[in-house]
This record gives structure tokens, C-alpha cells and sequence, in this order.
């Protein structure tokens, strides 16, 4: 029935096959439906969605530099801020993964400057902060720990958080705030 559908409904069941198979850690299937709606020029809002499940499907199948090279070309296309949010969130867990904590720790901070509130800002910030202990940034880690304390503290981490901030300043041989 491909020849008789809109277009736009047609790239809308192509993406949900590929998010079907996403779900179902079928990454290579979803892979090819997703790079199916953002060949489509006709795949309207679809495209930019289907762009970012491509780079999840990536990420999620250890293919860190192909959901990177996604992630780039996705912020060439002009995002929404909170999309924009997202894309740089998953920069930034591509890099951790791979151990370029410098490069994750600048992506976080540009997600949670972009949408502080958005869907991972939550998760970025622990992240940022705990890349910056990974790093021995200590002062930096302890204020970022704090500060998911302060935004988050209904969240199921924040106990955990303020714990980090202790042990951060603690390694950074500032006792005295430590002990506050």
C-alpha cells in the first residue's frame, strides 16, 4: 500500500517501525528505518526525531563514533532548545564512554545551559558533576553536587549527591567545608 499513503504518514509508519525495533534492541533493524525518514525529504517532523533515535541506536549498540558524527550533523539543522538540550546530552555520554571526559564535561554543561529543566537536565547534572570528580576537578564537582541538591532534592540521587559533595571536598583537602 506504499504507493497509495501520504507521504508524511508513510515516513510516520517507517519511523514507528524503527522506534518498534529500538525498543526491542534491535538496532541494526531500527538503524535502517531511521536512515530510511531522514533520507525521505517528504519525512516532515519525523526527520529530526528519526536523527535522534539514529544517534541512540548508535550510542546504544557501542558505536560511540557514528552517534557522535550523528550528534553533529543533528546540530547543524537547527534544533529546538530542548532538542538541542538532548543532542548535547548524548555528545556527552558518547564521550564519557569513551573516556574523553573533557569533551563530556563541556557537552553537559552546554545541555544543562541550553534546557536546565529539560528531559535529561536531571541526569546531566549528576553526570557533570561526577565527570569533574572523575577528572579530580574536586571544588568544581563539589559545587555542581550541590547544586543538583538544590535543583533536585525530591530526586531518588540527592541524598547520594550530598554525600559526593562531601567526599569531593574531602579530596579536595577542604576540610573545613567538608566537615560543614
Amino acid at each position: 500500500q506504499r504507493e497509495s499513503l501520504p507521504p508524511e504518514l508513510l515516513a510516520g509508519i517507517v519511523f514507528l517501525n524503527g522506534t518498534c525495533a529500538y525498543q526491542q534492541k534491535l538496532y541494526d533493524e531500527a538503524l535502517l528505518n531511521f536512515r530510511q525518514v531522514i533520507a525521505d525529504p517528504q519525512a516532515g517532523d519525523y526527520r529530526e526525531r528519526a536523527w535522534y533515535q539514529l544517534a541512540w541506536a548508535y550510542y546504544l549498540s557501542e558505536k560511540y563514533e557514528d552517534a557522535l558524527s550523528e550528534c553533529e550533523k543533528l546540530l547543524q539543522q537547527g534544533l529546538s532548545p530542548a532538542m538541542n538540550s538532548n543532542v548535547h546530552f548524548l555528545l556527552g555520554q558518547s564521550y564519557a564512554q569513551q573516556k574523553n571526559y573533557e569533551s563530556a564535561i563541556k557537552e553537559m554543561r552546554i545541555g544543562i545551559q541550553i534546557d536546565a529543566g529539560g528531559e535529561y537536565g536531571e541526569e546531566a547534572q549528576y553526570l557533570l558533576a561526577d565527570l569533574l570528580y572523575r577528572t579530580e576537578k574536586y571544588s568544581e564537582a563539589a559545587v555542581e553536587f550541590d547544586r543538583f541538591y538544590e535543583v533536585f532534592p525530591k530526586s531518588s540521587r540527592a541524598q547520594e549527591a550530598l554525600i559526593w559533595s562531601v567526599h569531593s571536598r574531602f579530596a579536595g583537602k577542604e576540610y573545613e567545608n567538608a566537615i560543614a
